[in-house]
């Protein structure tokens, strides 16, 4: 055989390199799907996923496909910076957390419940 020129490496990468990533995304929805379905049907349940801004809006887009919503969540549930945005070099990379993070009954608040409010408090 011949030898591949620097060309053809190049886009071998490429495709590989996209490969993984799509492979990353499947991986993060199969284990979502893993730890959903390890609960009882009917069970309230908060699944929290850490990732970077591309691959939370794939995996967010396959729930929102299927007809998940956050329609009653701030900033539709996202935390931190958006896609679009970008860190400022100095900028402090830290998150501050919404209080449905600290308290997931938060999550699943129903008219009767709305007395039954935990008493945890995010640190500040």
């Amino acid at each position: 055989g011949k030898p591949t020129t620097r060309r053809q490496r190049v886009l071998a990468k490429i495709i590989i390199d996209v490969f993984q990533l799509r492979m990353v995304d499947l991986a993060s929805v199969l284990i979502v799907l893993d730890r959903a379905l390890a609960y009882p049907e009917g069970s309230e349940v908060v699944i929290i996923m850490y990732a970077g801004s591309d691959h939370s809006q794939t995996v967010e887009k396959f729930y929102r496909d299927l007809g998940f919503s956050a329609t009653s969540l701030p900033r539709q549930g996202l935390v931190g910076k958006g896609w679009q945005d970008s860190y400022g070099p100095r900028e402090p990379r830290g998150l501050r957390f919404p209080s449905y993070l600290y308290d997931f009954s938060e999550l699943f608040r129903t008219n009767s419940s709305t007395n039954s409010r935990s008493t945890a408090t995010p640190p500040q």
